[in-house]
């Protein structure tokens, strides 16, 4: 069963807990028209291993973004790296 979302989706906190299920369940559900944004703190880092091997499952269809929201910089590069891939589509 296809959801019918299209477009661009953000998901913060997605490395874990509800923020890794929501990314999971789009990833799944939605149709190739969708794009999954997984924002997490720390990308690299051993907490977001599922989210590595969530990306790997889907290729093209999640992009990790570093992001943490407490920090301005942070999300000012994070809304950067969003722009640089989707352009003017978003």
């Amino acid at each position: 069963m296809s959801v019918k979302l299209e477009g661009n989706i953000f998901v913060t906190g997605s490395n874990r807990g509800i923020g890794l299920e929501l990314v999971k369940q789009l990833a799944d559900l939605t149709g190739g028209d969708t794009h999954i944004f997984a924002g997490c703190r720390e990308p690299e880092g051993s907490g977001a291993q599922a989210l590595r091997e969530l990306t790997s499952q889907h290729p093209g269809r999640i992009s990790v973004i570093k992001l943490d929201v407490s920090d301005e910089d942070s999300m000012s590069a994070a809304v950067q790296a969003v722009s640089k891939q989707i352009g003017d589509g978003g």
